[in-house]
């Protein structure tokens, strides 16, 4: 207790660690954003299919746009 005791008197206080900002340093460099838009009633849609599917909305989103970009690989050559 004393080498803290004599920390804090020379104001040299252990840095705390900020979890929320290493999270939101993390998704920003990991990950790109989108804001969607969809008419109202459609979420609730998309909501309960991600449900049915055992994926979470993103989850699902993220499943259809791969398989829609998978689809048509090969047809542009």
């Amino acid at each position: 207790m004393k080498k803290k005791d004599e920390a804090t008197a020379a104001g040299q206080e252990k840095p705390v660690f900020n979890q929320i900002a290493y999270q939101n340093d993390f998704n920003r460099k990991k990950y790109d954003r989108i804001n969607l838009v969809m008419p109202k009633g459609k979420k609730e849609r998309l909501k309960a299919a991600a449900a049915a599917a055992g994926q979470s909305v993103n989850e699902f989103i993220n499943a259809a746009i791969d398989r829609e970009l998978n689809s048509g690989e090969g047809a542009a050559e």
